[in-house]
């Protein structure tokens, strides 16, 4: 998956919109009743927020925009976190956690931040409080 961190900080105190869509089939039964076939393994969220930030940003804004065209940009719920118990470096594989939360799955996507670093990865297996990470799939 062809994927990177949004790099701009996102003010969640503004107003935003959420979105969930999900690809869905529609069909009829003989009797007339409606039945929806679901062909997503996962729901659709689209963010919508307004943003400002000075003029020299605004260049590399577009230019990130028009780079990464129909092509996916992660933004982090920073809203939802977790603890590590042991200190992890950007590269590890393996994170320690004080308690692994119920949205921690494997196969989930997970962003990482660590100062100014932000790192997309998805979750390989959790088991206690041990987090095993696939390879990163992008970062800023």
């Amino acid at each position: 998956m062809d994927a990177e961190v949004f790099p701009y900080p996102v003010n969640w105190a503004e107003p935003f919109t959420v979105t969930y869509s999900a690809l869905t089939q529609i069909e009829s039964s003989r009797s007339g009743k409606e039945q929806r076939i679901g062909w997503r393994e996962d729901l659709r969220k689209l963010l919508q927020f307004e943003a400002s930030g000075k003029a020299s940003a605004r260049r590399a804004f577009e230019a990130l925009v028009s780079r990464r065209r129909r092509k996916l940009l992660v933004l982090a719920e920073t809203m939802r976190k977790v603890a590590l118990a042991d200190a992890a470096g950007m590269m590890d594989m393996t994170l320690e956690v004080t308690s692994a939360p119920d949205w921690i799955e494997e196969g989930r996507p997970l962003v990482l931040h660590s100062g100014d670093a932000w790192s997309f990865v998805e979750v390989a297996s959790v088991a206690g409080t041990t987090i095993t990470l696939a390879d990163e799939v992008g970062g800023s």
